[in-house]
Order: C-alpha cells, then structure tokens, then sequence
C-alpha cells in the first residue's frame, strides 16, 4: 500500500515524530505519531524500505543526500 503525502500543503504538527532505519533503509521502528503522520499503521511501516515515502516530484538528488547525510551520522 502506497500514501502520496502532498508537498503543496504546510504540516504543523507538534509532536515527535520518530522513525528509525537500519543501514539497508528498512524502517525498523516508528512511533504512533509518525504513522499517524503518514497514513500508516505502525505495523505496516515495520520492515518496509524508507523508499515508500518517495514523492515523485522531488528529485532523486536530494534523497541521495539525505540518505549520504544519515550513513554519515550513523559512524
């Protein structure tokens, strides 16, 4: 299952939002407020890869260094 988030609407949400990854991109934890955030169920977030948040209008380069940013912080 597939939720586009909208990149045209401005999110205020005060809670933590909270996810982690392992060094493969699978998702290996969330919290509640970052399901709910998402659309998901916390249990369909578990084991699927962080590619499932890609927007499709948002250029491939800036993944790629987020993905360079996270490796670099995980040393």
């Amino acid at each position: 299952m597939h939720h586009l988030i909208p990149l045209d609407i401005e999110y205020r949400y005060k809670k933590n939002l909270i996810y982690e990854i392992d060094t493969s991109g699978v998702i290996t934890f969330s919290n509640s407020n970052f399901a709910e955030v998402t659309g998901f169920r916390r249990e369909e977030l578990i084991g699927k890869n962080h590619r499932i948040f890609r927007h499709p209008d948002v250029p491939d380069v800036l993944y790629e260094q987020l993905w360079l940013t996270n490796k670099r912080m995980k040393k």
